[in-house]
């Protein structure tokens, strides 16, 4: 009887047999490792009585490619609540409008947003700034994002291609990571 040990961080697979057995099965060893190092014990775990190794289609969907990066479409599905926790980083006060602004922009068939449809975004995802009219300014006199629009006194907005552009690459890079 021999016994094999791998452990991985707080995951462990052991496995006793006799040495033929054990030696039969050294080629779905790697595998069965990977799954160590990925946490996927489920498929391990479900039964652990059970002395033979995971079949072949137990361990498949390791062998498959990793899915494609997510586009920015893919994720524009995705909750904003979801983006501000990507954002957690030191991200400053222009730089956070501008990126609920895009999210903003990108969800209407108008592709435009208010001042007030941003905050009320943020406000709900717990985020508030100390000096919105000097963000709104900074971000109209550079060209990040330009009046197009105003009616009834509320006016319309609209980013920069640039600022899109680096918003799209931003978010990506956060979902992607």
């Amino acid at each position: 009887m021999a016994r094999l040990k791998l452990k991985i961080g707080n995951n462990e697979l052991e496995i006793e047999s006799s040495v033929e057995e054990i030696n039969k099965q050294l080629d779905r060893l790697e595998s069965l490792y990977l799954m160590l190092l990925n946490g996927d014990l489920n498929e391990i775990n479900k039964d652990s009585t059970k002395e033979e190794f995971p079949s072949e289609e137990d361990i498949e969907p390791l062998n498959k490619p990793k899915p494609d990066k997510l586009t920015i479409d893919d994720v524009l599905e995705v909750d904003f609540s979801q983006w501000i926790k990507k954002l957690k980083i030191k991200t400053d006060d222009v730089v956070l409008f501008l990126i609920a602004a895009f999210y903003t922009q990108k969800r209407k068939q108008d592709c435009v947003f208010t001042e007030h449809e941003v905050i009320t975004l943020l406000e709900q995802n717990g985020v508030e700034f100390k000096n919105l009219r000097k963000i709104m300014q900074k971000n109209e006199k550079t060209g990040w994002m330009t009046e197009v629009l105003r009616e009834r006194g509320i006016s319309k907005y609209q980013l920069s291609e640039s600022t899109e552009k680096s918003a799209v690459e931003l978010i990506t890079n956060l979902f992607n990571w």
